[in-house]
């Protein structure tokens, strides 16, 4: 919880923050909860400035992580990444007991994770944000995050023929 509300550490990259990671905080707050984004947070007073301290900050405040591994490092060997931060945000976020089994990873089709990090992913489509959003509250909803009222109005909208 923070100010009050159920919170979600959105990991993303600054590149597809306006286009990805803010619409879908937008549609977190339309549902009660207060969606993190580290790098738009203004600096916690009492917290040292180094940014994994603000990092540690969010992500101890935080209900769950969705890292959006967008396409953003196009590699030599024409392998595409996330940025480190991404990669880095959810190690932080799995070596923490309330969050170990509460990170959901997005992942855009032609995003390559890296060897050693195998975890279950959704997809991630950049031009499909009402779906992004769909599939980050169903897992909202399935841990418990939401508040009451959310998923019932969740089931509601998965009955929906064409959903």
């Amino acid at each position: 919880m923070y100010k009050g509300r159920p919170c979600v550490f959105l990991s993303c990259s600054e590149r597809f923050k306006e286009r990805v990671a803010q619409p879908l905080k937008a549609g977190l707050a339309e549902a009660g909860v207060y969606a993190v984004i580290v790098a738009d947070e203004p600096h916690p007073d009492g917290v040292p400035p180094e940014p994994g301290q603000k990092i540690d900050y969010f992500l101890d405040r935080s209900d769950a992580l969705v890292a959006l591994c967008t396409p953003d490092d196009h590699l030599d060997d024409h392998t595409v990444q996330p940025r480190g931060n991404i990669i880095d945000e959810m190690q932080r976020a799995w070596n923490r007991p309330h969050l170990a089994t509460r990170v959901q990873v997005l992942k855009e089709r032609t995003v390559r994770l890296p060897s050693n990090m195998n975890p279950t992913y959704d997809p991630l489509d950049i031009d499909d944000l009402a779906g992004n959003l769909r599939r980050v509250l169903r897992q909202l909803a399935e841990w418990g995050v939401l508040p009451a009222a959310e998923p019932a109005r969740i089931a509601a909208d998965d009955a929906r023929p064409g959903d």
